[in-house]
């Protein structure tokens, strides 16, 4: 018997819980290097490098999970996730064009697979800036002190109210793009 899709509210759900939870697991892995390695509260490059990574591989496997319950050829996902935060990283780095970098390194990447089965899919190349923009909201509204020696919880509960906004952002447009499948084109 064929399983049911998912509901445009349960896809919406699992979307939230499959950006957010590979943040936490992140967070664990963070505080974990930091008592292995020994390295403080402040872990250098060759530890947050990897661990962004690892992160982006796995938010892609969990997302590319969430879309495989609607879309078909999903495969390439996770590769364009990591891919799209390997680029991204660096925007990270470049102070107020931030957002705009990271969003649209994500976007533009995940867009080279999600062309292929919806229609208007450049709007998740837009909806990835506004929602990294959101994600940056949140982050300067959320009330963490990184002065009081607890960084890992800090990231933690910064980190989580940026994937709860980002994710609202793509999740509302995810649920658009999917009300508006075809079949490939050429764009």
């Amino acid at each position: 018997m064929p399983r049911q899709p998912h509901s445009d509210f349960e896809t919406w759900m699992l979307w939230l819980v499959a950006n957010v939870v590979p943040w936490w697991v992140g967070c664990v892995l963070l505080e974990l290097s930091v008592s292995i390695f020994n390295t403080a509260s402040s872990p250098g490059l060759a530890t947050v490098v990897p661990l962004w990574g690892s992160v982006c591989a796995l938010v892609g496997v969990c997302q590319g999970w969430v879309l495989k319950q609607r879309l078909t050829g999903m495969k390439g996902w996770p590769l364009a996730t990591v891919l799209g935060g390997a680029i991204g990283f660096l925007g990270f780095f470049t102070s107020f064009a931030a957002p705009l970098v990271m969003g649209g390194a994500f976007g533009l990447a995940q867009w080279l697979i999600l062309r292929h089965r919806v229609r208007r899919a450049w709007l998740w190349i837009l909806a990835q800036i506004l929602a990294a923009i959101a994600g940056a909201g949140a982050a300067l509204l959320t009330p963490v002190n990184f002065m009081i020696g607890d960084l890992n919880h800090s990231i933690l509960v910064m980190g989580t109210a940026i994937e709860v906004a980002a994710s609202f952002v793509t999740g509302s447009t995810l649920i658009v793009l999917l009300r508006q499948r075809h079949r490939p084109s050429s764009y």
